[in-house]
């Protein structure tokens, strides 16, 4: 099963530990210390579940029945200890918490014959779900309901993982914004002459813009965007010379060094996203250099 990542790891460079090395020596992400990531750990799988999983943990690396399972305990520390190391989001790890939490039933399951732990288990979850836990990590109430039923709680950047700040927390503030962003691009791309539309492209400063543009922009007639951020860059420039392109950003001056000409089409606004996003649209036209002259240099792991 891991093979194959592990060969395409290979065969790019390992691009992963190249992006979290990259992160590890920017200001990008919330440094947590040892300590701190590891109760984000409890924190973000809930509290009363720690036992279970970390019971899992526990039962794989020392009971005499996990020894074909042994491998997994040893396989999570490494990647938490590289996790720290590497100063990575605390929910990086979430992929391997799953076996844990299977772990942790069969050692419940082998420790405990009544089943009424199990029941009380069960209803204390149930209750942390409905009241507590639900309605701070899943897309249930409308956001100004939100922040007055988390504001008890927490504040919104209590909880983030990246230096950004928002309105709500970063995992829900992210949420918002692309069905008007891509609206935003396609009133824009729409209004130049089919002659120039042709040969325009999108191009997105990050994974997000330009997924949503991807997954969104087909209905309003757009083009697939290109990025150099992470898997886009492999993907590369699509055939675009730079001619004229699309693109959202913060300044005009940004772009003049490599465009004969850039053009402030407007600003882009949506409520509750992320503070960094309030961005402007930008036509730019004529670029000095190809991006197939150049495409090396819009590899951007960050």
């Amino acid at each position: 099963m891991a093979l194959p990542n592990f060969i395409w790891q290979w065969a790019n460079h390992f691009p992963t530990y190249q992006m979290l090395n990259s992160v590890a020596h920017s200001d990008k992400n919330v440094r947590l210390p040892p300590l701190s990531f590891l109760k984000e750990q409890v924190r973000i799988l809930m509290f009363e579940n720690a036992p279970i999983w970390i019971g899992g943990l526990v039962w794989l690396g020392f009971a005499r029945a996990a020894r074909p399972w042994r491998f997994v305990a040893f396989t999570y520390l490494a990647f938490l200890s590289m996790m720290m190391i590497l100063h990575a989001k605390d929910y990086y790890l979430a992929p391997i918490y799953p076996v844990l939490f299977a772990a942790g039933a069969v050692a419940a399951g082998q420790l405990i014959r009544r089943e009424w732990p199990f029941i009380a288990l069960t209803v204390n979850f149930f209750v942390a779900l409905c009241f507590f836990a639900g309605p701070i990590v899943l897309s249930i109430l409308p956001p100004d309901r939100y922040s007055a039923y988390t504001a008890p709680f927490f504040t919104p950047n209590l909880a983030r993982s990246e230096k950004f700040t928002s309105p709500l927390p970063e995992i829900l503030s992210d949420r918002f914004g692309w069905p008007e962003m891509v609206e935003g691009f396609a009133t824009r791309y729409n209004a130049l002459p089919p002659a120039v539309r042709a040969h325009t492209a999108i191009f997105c400063g990050n994974y997000g813009e330009a997924s949503a543009v991807n997954v969104l922009g087909p209905k309003y007639g757009l083009p697939t965007a290109i990025s150099g951020h992470v898997n886009y860059f492999f993907w590369g420039w699509n055939g675009y010379t730079g001619e004229s392109v699309l693109t959202l950003g913060n300044d005009a001056r940004d772009y003049t060094n490599n465009y004969a000409e850039v053009v402030d089409l407007g600003p882009f606004d949506a409520p509750w996203i992320m503070d960094h996003e309030h961005h402007h649209y930008f036509w730019l036209r004529n670029r000095k250099r190809t991006y197939a002259a150049e495409w090396p240099a819009f590899k951007y792991w960050y």
